[in-house]
């Protein structure tokens, strides 16, 4: 995993490098605010979502979100893990799609994950920039023709969040796990 733990570390530099310079102009407002979304629907799940920048223009609230625009570009490379294979593409930090090649309704591993890494209860302490080291959110996972698909924005979040995930997922019995950004580089 060492190869593996080295390019997410370079993704989530080129992220944090990119969010940092946004955050330069901006002094007013609240950063990485975490929002319960007033939805019947659950897109996210638990409805919650961090949001990059939070400002009060007058009396109305105004969100600011980060719009990368680099990424850390290389091929697709291929992990083992165990048993499970990982196909790594390039990535945008803030929209990370998981594609796992295992069928279940049961999701009980990812709830829990996104408890612990979006941090409601803000017990993950801040860094030295003051980021809180949360993901922003997660879409909920859609599980049909033998997949289970869903997308993180990882947020400022440490690249231990990452490989807990892929343990997690691991821990499915999954044999195949491919993780990439296609819907985000498919919208330039």
């Amino acid at each position: 995993m060492e190869g593996f733990l080295d390019i997410i570390n370079k993704h989530r530099q080129v992220y944090i490098r990119q969010l940092l310079g946004f955050y330069q102009k901006r002094t007013e407002g609240a950063r990485e605010l975490l929002l319960k979304m007033n939805s019947e629907k659950e897109d996210l799940l638990f409805n919650l979502s961090r949001m990059d920048y939070l400002l009060k223009e007058n009396e109305d609230w105004k969100i600011e979100e980060l719009s990368p625009d680099t990424f850390a570009n290389h091929r697709p490379i291929g992990f083992s893990f165990g048993k499970m294979q990982i196909e790594l593409n390039p990535i945008y930090w803030h929209g990370c799609q998981f594609v796992i090649n295992k069928q279940t309704d049961d999701i009980d591993w990812l709830k829990s994950w996104t408890r612990k890494w979006i941090d409601e209860d803000e017990l993950i302490p801040k860094d030295n920039d003051g980021l809180t080291g949360a993901i922003n959110n997660v879409t909920t996972p859609t599980i049909d023709s033998g997949t289970i698909r869903f997308t993180v924005d990882l947020g400022t979040a440490i690249v231990d969040s990452v490989i807990e995930l892929v343990q997690l997922i691991k821990q499915t019995g999954t044999d195949k796990l491919v993780i990439n950004s296609f819907d985000l580089m498919n919208d330039e």
